[in-house]
């Protein structure tokens, strides 16, 4: 299994310009591992991924507004490494832990059985 930080290499912001309400997008707290911003559509469970990692754009918007916004994150070093810190901080949210994952895994099993029974 690779690293994250092996898959992205030298990216400096990940895109993520779903028109599906996913659940989650995993590739989101990847990148924020990585120190790199995320630019995602504002849709399903991307909010709450990104958290303050990044930027949102609504569904609706234009390929110039999403051009528009990363060209102001790619050329500004200030709000760049303002976006890196905070997504590198969004990526160490408690939620996120692979204690909190498992609990929260172990608990759907839980309920899952219980149901069944």
């Amino acid at each position: 299994m690779q690293e994250p930080a092996d898959l992205y290499g030298d990216a400096k912001v990940l895109l993520v310009p779903s028109t599906y309400p996913e659940a989650w997008g995993r590739v989101v707290p990847e990148a924020q591992m990585s120190g790199i911003p995320v630019v995602a559509t504002a849709i399903g469970g991307l909010p709450e991924a990104v958290g303050e990692g990044g930027i949102l754009i609504d569904p609706a918007a234009s390929a110039k507004s999403w051009s528009r916004t990363v060209s102001d994150l790619w050329d500004n070093d200030n709000a760049y490494r303002q976006y890196v810190g905070m997504a590198e901080h969004s990526a160490k949210r408690a939620d996120l832990s692979a204690r909190a994952v498992g609990d929260r895994f172990e608990s759907l099993l839980r309920e899952l059985v219980e149901r069944a029974a």
